[in-house]
């Protein structure tokens, strides 16, 4: 039944509800119990995520690569800065928390590629210069602090990919000259002799895209084209094939690589529309399937992974401007939850898991201004009191503590079906507070689905649902998954 029909006193304007909650919450203030234990004891902690600041970069930059390096510092590489392109580079301490100047390139970059190597220094391929698209190349060395150029790409590239191979070559395709078109063609960087080598040519041409190498060795090409293509190129055969197509097309998508080797694409552009939609590729099974919609649409942002097997998407920058909201995904249940908003909105920006497991979130625009500021996704362990809750007007603090997850629509109607189960067992009517307690369930179980309430969150208010129902003799309903 609707728990608002159950009592007349209850059937005024939200403005009465607030004064019926402001008038409960004194007369129980004395002794309303703390919140979150079963009777066996405490139960586990809660992961609360918050972003703190921290020290800025030295110059501003939107669209940089940023990359963890062997040490576990942050190196930051190019990217936009207040005069266009900039050649220079910051190395963040992960130590001492501050940001020093890092080698200076050859080359002005944005829309470059950067990668790892196996001793340790870091590949960068390409961009635009400011003066035009390069096909340049050049190893930051960190440790001896320089730039060393090396030979030249056979084509000019910005808005390519690169991945490592498993030989320590690293293979680097598609991209475009902004003049000649987009190119099917890939080449090599082979570490040894310092040079480029051909590598076959895709089946599509791409620009925007990522590539991925999987557990097999092969690499996987996906996106940056209209339809949606992805495609395998086999590094003992130097053969591209195709493989199955993504549901749509995607540009300016975001990227990550699970632990057991999926791999979740989401967001990004298609035909123009900015997208909400997730999609995730099973090397195994060779399939691409729906990983759900977030909760907003989302390009030129990021999509990085947390210590606990969680991603965390992290802004956007379109014409419609930039945003500071982030969300995150849940493998185990394929749904994106709103998560705490970062300090400063942006987008383009650059983001890494740091070897504490913290994400840190780097530069970026803000509209069209680009930034220096920089955050850290901070986990935290909270450990819940020993006692429960017994009453419904005792899970209204809970309500409110997640309320910033709900984004403000959705905790006034959690509240009063609070108030009207207060009021039915306040009159002895324990069939109408149990009744309005199980339609307080199906609207929690509703906003977890929908992606507006955290895993955190769900545990948070349904263990105090279950405690309340335990109390008054009532059988809980299932665990919301």
């Amino acid at each position: 039944m609707d728990a608002l029909s159950g009592s007349g006193e209850l059937r005024g304007s939200w403005t009465s509800l607030v004064a019926v909650l402001l008038v409960l919450s004194t007369s129980f203030s004395a002794s309303l119990m703390p919140i979150l234990s079963m009777t066996q004891g405490a139960s586990e902690p809660s992961v609360v995520y918050e972003w703190s600041s921290a020290s800025s970069m030295i110059l501003p930059r939107a669209s940089p690569v940023a990359l963890i390096l062997t040490s576990g510092d942050i190196l930051v590489i190019g990217g936009i800065s207040t005069n266009g392109p900039t050649a220079t580079t910051e190395i963040f301490d992960s130590e001492a928390l501050v940001w020093k100047p890092g080698p200076t390139m050859n080359s002005a970059r944005v829309g470059h590629t950067a990668t790892l190597l196996d001793d340790g220094t870091v590949l960068v391929t390409g961009g635009e210069s400011g003066k035009g698209t390069v096909a340049s190349a050049e190893i930051i060395d960190v440790v001896r602090g320089g730039a060393l150029p090396v030979g030249s790409m056979y084509f000019a590239r910005s808005g390519h990919a690169a991945s490592p191979l498993p030989d320590g070559r690293v293979l680097i395709s598609g991209g475009t000259d902004w003049t000649s078109g987009t190119w099917y063609q890939a080449e090599a960087y082979n570490p040894s002799t310092h040079s480029f080598e051909p590598a076959g040519s895709m089946q599509h041409t791409r620009m925007l895209f990522t590539m991925h190498l999987l557990a097999s060795g092969d690499v996987l090409a996906v996106g940056g084209d209209i339809v949606g293509t992805s495609e395998m190129f086999d590094p003992a055969t130097g053969v591209w094939a195709d493989a199955v197509p993504m549901g749509c097309g995607r540009y300016e998508f975001a990227a990550a690589e699970l632990e057991d080797g999926r791999i979740v694409v989401a967001g990004g552009m298609d035909d123009g529309v900015v997208m909400s939609s997730a999609e995730i590729y099973d090397p195994t099974s060779n399939s691409w399937t729906s990983a759900g919609d977030m909760t907003q649409p989302r390009m030129r942002f990021s999509l990085t992974g947390l210590s606990d097997g969680k991603l965390i998407a992290a802004g956007s920058s379109s014409s419609g401007g930039s945003t500071d909201t982030t969300e995150m995904f849940c493998v185990k249940n394929m749904v994106w939850t709103a998560s705490a908003d970062m300090i400063k909105d942006r987008g383009a920006h650059g983001a890494v898991m740091m070897t504490d497991g913290s994400v840190c979130v780097i530069g970026g625009r803000s509209g069209e201004v680009p930034l220096s500021s920089v955050e850290i996704l901070v986990e935290t362990q909270v450990e819940p009191p020993v006692t429960e809750p017994c009453r419904p007007i005792d899970l209204v603090p809970l309500v409110l503590s997640v309320a910033s997850e709900l984004r403000g629509h959705s905790e006034n109607g959690l509240i009063a079906k609070l108030i009207v189960a207060q009021y039915a067992l306040d009159a002895g009517d324990i069939v109408l507070c149990l009744e309005t307690m199980d339609d307080f369930y199906n609207q929690l179980h509703g906003l977890f689905m929908s992606g507006h309430l955290s895993d955190g969150g769900i545990t948070l208010l349904y263990t105090g649902y279950a405690s309340v129902v335990e109390c008054l003799g009532g059988t809980p309903l299932p665990e919301i998954p």
